[in-house]
């Protein structure tokens, strides 16, 4: 075993290639052959990282390790220091040990990836790191815990539910460090079978702990994952049951009506509303199963200037992909209608009715609505909003016309109705949502039906009535708005 493994580093040292490693069989199983090609694809590619430093843990389906292989002379050869961190202000147990921990950090990632994955669904450790969080998207303040909250605990040697001694038999194993929520961490497959996992830990010092940030856009950020990843060639997950592929939670919600989404699809993406990225997430929506409707947010186009490019082009992009022909997004598609005549180029403005509500879209922008800290409005605010007021105004004339119950708008920004952040942010700059606060104050007030507001933006969950009467003080009890 170990003359192999020697052979392994001296080609990867060398730069050699070879192609992807092929499955020897179709047994539910990796057999020592395989075990030796996976290490081999993560030893190259180390050393075309220049990562001198680094281990490497293979698993099988029940946590039995079946390989550990470090380079680099870290600790003596002991393998890297790793820090265990998790939440600010967490104390006690193994937080903020420090220790050559490098084997049973990679092992965990390795184990984490088996056992969080199945023939209907394969996770990545940084998967994990979105369901195990006490919010769920994490960041998202006032949001019930991830799926899978504190199971990360849930395999610790020392745990309650895990088997002991003899009990054990073949498996399942416990993890040395529990499941894992740190990027690194791979499951491997046999076609659609679970095998086991790859687990990578590289540098002479690494911090192993949660995510507290996690950002699929940018798989490319850890060097870690690019190594997994990397060894996991020819064992790798099939695309359809892959994270980023599985639709999301509505799918098993057959009561819903449509999903309509007022984030942007584009979130502190590396290369942000690139026509890949924009095509990549199309396709995903396109995969619920319910009618789904899409407004552009901030970081879909109005930001892109600052990696470059065009914010007018992307917005132009993101209509010809995601708001084209009258109807929806999804698998089962619903007819909208889309503005023609004067402002037919904002077609993300949409409006449909159901259950004797008229539903519309707006496109009224973070980032201060698109005017950041200027203090004068621009022509693309000027025009958007124009757009905004006129489709606003004929959803209103359905209502009254139609008799209809009331009016649900869907946008992407906080209209920032306490009118504190931007006194906090950009003192002096031009209020780019005043005029559209009074316009919603005027429509709740003419109309004397119901108006929900939904809109995103500031990660934050509210439901609650923040317009207030200008003359008198009082709340508007027909306003409500909710925060997603």
């Amino acid at each position: 075993m170990h003359r192999w493994l020697a052979a392994l580093a001296t080609a990867a040292a060398a730069g050699s290639a070879h192609a992807a490693c092929t499955p020897e069989d179709d047994l539910a199983r990796l057999t020592s052959g395989e075990v030796h090609c996976i290490l081999n694809q993560a030893l190259e590619v180390a050393a075309r990282s220049s990562q001198t430093e680094l281990t490497v843990a293979l698993s099988d389906r029940v946590g039995n390790v079946l390989a550990v292989y470090r380079t680099g002379t870290a600790n003596g050869g002991d393998g890297a220091t790793v820090t265990i961190r998790s939440a600010p202000g967490a104390s006690g147990g193994l937080e903020g040990v420090s220790a050559p921990l490098s084997a049973q950090a990679a092992i965990a990632k390795a184990v984490t990836g088996a056992y969080l994955s199945s023939s209907g669904n394969a996770f990545t450790t940084r998967t994990a790191g979105f369901i195990v969080q006490e919010h769920f998207a994490p960041r998202l303040g006032n949001t019930p815990g991830g799926p899978l909250f504190g199971v990360q605990f849930s395999q610790l040697p020392c745990g309650d539910l895990v088997s002991k001694g003899s009990a054990m038999g073949v498996g399942p194993r416990p993890s040395p460090l529990g499941l894992s929520a740190d990027p690194g961490g791979f499951p491997l497959y046999k076609g659609r079978r679970v095998v086991g996992g790859i687990g990578v830990v590289a540098g002479a010092e690494s911090i192993y702990g949660i995510d507290l940030d996690p950002d699929p856009s940018r798989p490319d950020a850890d060097i870690e994952e690019i190594i997994a990843q990397s060894a996991s060639a020819g064992f790798a997950a099939p695309l359809a049951i892959r994270a980023d592929r599985i639709s999301f939670k509505q799918n098993a919600d057959n009561s819903l009506a449509v999903t309509a989404f007022g984030n942007p699809v584009t979130f502190r993406q590396k290369r942000p509303g690139t026509d890949e990225w924009f095509e990549a997430r199309r396709a995903q929506l396109n995969r619920i199963r319910h009618p789904v409707v899409i407004i552009p947010g901030d970081n879909d186009w109005a930001d892109c200037h600052r990696s470059g490019m065009q914010p007018m082009e992307r917005l132009a992009k993101f209509r010809e992909l995601f708001e084209a022909g009258g109807e929806s997004l999804g698998a089962r598609r619903m007819p909208v209608e889309r503005p023609s005549g004067e402002y037919a180029e904002f077609r993300e403005h949409m409006r449909w009715e159901a259950g004797g509500v008229q539903f519309v879209t707006l496109n009224v922008q973070g980032g201060n609505n698109n005017l950041g800290s200027r203090k004068a409005v621009t022509d693309e605010y000027r025009r958007r909003m124009a757009a905004v007021y006129d489709w606003l105004a004929q959803a209103e004339r359905r209502v009254v016309e139609r008799r209809l119950a009331g009016l649900v708008i869907l946008i992407q920004a906080n209209p920032d109705f306490e009118e504190s952040w931007l006194q906090k942010t950009r003192p002096g700059a031009y209020d780019g949502f005043a005029d559209f606060r009074e316009a919603l104050r005027a429509l709740v007030k003419r109309m004397e039906r119901p108006v929900l507001l939904v809109h995103g933006d500031t990660h934050r969950f509210k439901l609650d009535q923040p317009l207030r009467d200008t003359a008198t003080g009082a709340t508007l009890d027909l306003f409500t708005r909710v925060e997603v």
